[in-house]
C-alpha cells in the first residue's frame, strides 16, 4: 500500500515537471516566467542548451525524496498533495540544482573540464544549475496557485533564499580541502543542518503553506525537516554512504558531504538516532499527524541495499 503511494507521488511530480517545462517552442512560458523578450529566443539553443539537458537530468534523478516527504505532510495535515503538483515541481527542481556541480572539475581548458554524465559544456551547464535554482521560486511566485495571498507570499519568501545551499557548499569543500577538522560533533551537525538539510525544511514549508500553519507550527515544523533531513545523511554515512540514500526501489543522489575529518565515525549511527528524535519531538509541534508522516517518510529508506549511485 504505502509502495502505491510513493510511486504514485512519484509519477505526480515526474508529470508536473513535464508540464511546467516547455518540450517544444512556446513563448507564452518563456514571457511568463522569464521575460518578454525585445528581439526575440534563439528557442533552438535554448532547447539544446537547457531544456533538453535539464530534462534528461531530471529522468535520471526520480526518487524525489523532498516532494515525497511534501506530500505525506499536506496529506496529514487535511489537504491534498495531488492539488499542489506544481508546488512540488518547483521544490524538487531546488533538489536538481543542488547536486548538478558536484562531481564537475574546473579543467584548465573545455578538454579536460568534462564528465561521463554531462554531455554539454561545463561553462553551460554552470549555466543550467544556476538558471534552475532561479526558476523555482519564479516558478511560485508567478504560476497560479491555490494558495492564499498570505501563504503564497510566504512560501515565495522561503523559496527565494537561494544563497544558503552554495556558501554551505564551498564551506564543505573548503574544509576537505583543508584538511580541516570538526572542533565537535555539534559544529559538524551545524554544518550539516545548513548543507543537506535546507531542502528537507523546504519540503516541510511547502506543506506548511497549503496547511496554512501558524508562524510558530510552520518554524518548528521547518526545523523538524532540517534534523530529519540530517538524521537521514547520518543513517546512510553509517553505512558507508556519504552521497546516496536509499528509498524504496530507488536511489536518490545527494549533496555529497566531502567534510567528515574530526567525526568518530562510530558514533555516526548515534547522532543519527538523536537527531531523528529531535525531528519527531519538533514535528509533534505541528501535530500528531506530522510526526506520523515523518514516521513513514522515515521508513521508506533501506541503508543495507543501498549503494552509491553517480550522478
Amino acid at each position: 500500500m504505502l509502495d502505491t503511494r510513493i510511486e504514485n507521488i512519484r509519477k505526480q511530480v515526474s508529470q508536473a515537471l513535464m508540464r511546467n517545462l516547455p518540450v517544444e517552442r512556446d513563448d507564452a512560458w518563456i514571457e511568463k516566467l522569464v521575460d518578454r523578450p525585445r528581439f526575440g529566443w534563439d528557442w533552438e539553443a535554448l532547447e539544446k542548451g537547457f531544456f533538453q539537458p535539464l530534462q534528461k537530468w531530471s529522468e535520471r534523478h526520480s526518487a524525489h525524496l523532498r516532494p515525497i516527504l511534501a506530500s505525506l505532510l499536506i496529506d496529514a495535515l487535511g489537504q491534498s498533495s495531488a492539488r499542489h503538483a506544481n508546488l512540488l515541481a518547483a521544490l524538487e527542481l531546488q533538489y536538481l540544482s543542488s547536486i548538478m556541480l558536484d562531481d564537475l572539475r574546473n579543467g584548465r581548458d573545455l578538454s579536460e573540464a568534462t564528465s561521463t554524465f554531462v554531455t554539454v559544456p561545463l561553462p553551460t551547464w554552470v549555466t543550467i544549475a544556476y538558471n534552475v535554482r532561479q526558476l523555482s521560486p519564479v516558478m511560485i511566485a508567478r504560476q497560479s496557485s491555490e494558495l492564499s495571498a498570505t501563504s503564497h507570499s510566504w512560501l515565495v519568501n522561503r523559496f527565494s533564499r537561494l544563497f544558503q545551499p552554495g556558501l554551505s557548499s564551498a564551506l564543505d569543500l573548503w574544509g576537505c580541502e583543508q584538511e580541516s577538522e570538526h572542533s565537535s560533533e555539534a559544529e559538524f551537525l551545524e554544518h550539516l543542518r545548513l548543507y543537506v538539510g535546507g531542502l528537507f525544511g523546504l519540503a516541510c514549508d511547502v506543506a506548511s503553506a497549503v496547511a496554512e500553519r501558524d508562524e510558530r507550527a510552520a518554524n518548528s515544523l521547518r526545523t523538524a525537516g532540517i534534523e530529519l533531513g540530517v538524521a537521514l545523511r547520518l543513517s546512510a554515512m553509517a553505512q558507508g554512504s556519504s552521497r546516496s540514500l536509499c528509498a524504496r526501489h530507488a536511489v536518490s543522489v545527494e549533496q555529497l558531504i566531502r567534510w567528515q575529518r574530526g567525526v568518530d565515525p562510530a558514533r555516526l549511527l548515534s547522532l543519527a538516532q538523536q537527531t531523528m528524535d529531535r525531528a519527531l519531538s519538533m514535528a509533534h509541534v505541528a501535530g500528531p499527524a506530522a510526526t506520523d508522516a515523518f514516521r513513514i517518510f522515515s521508513s521508506i529508506f533501506e541503508y543495507q541495499a543501498c549503494e552509491e549511485k553517480q550522478p
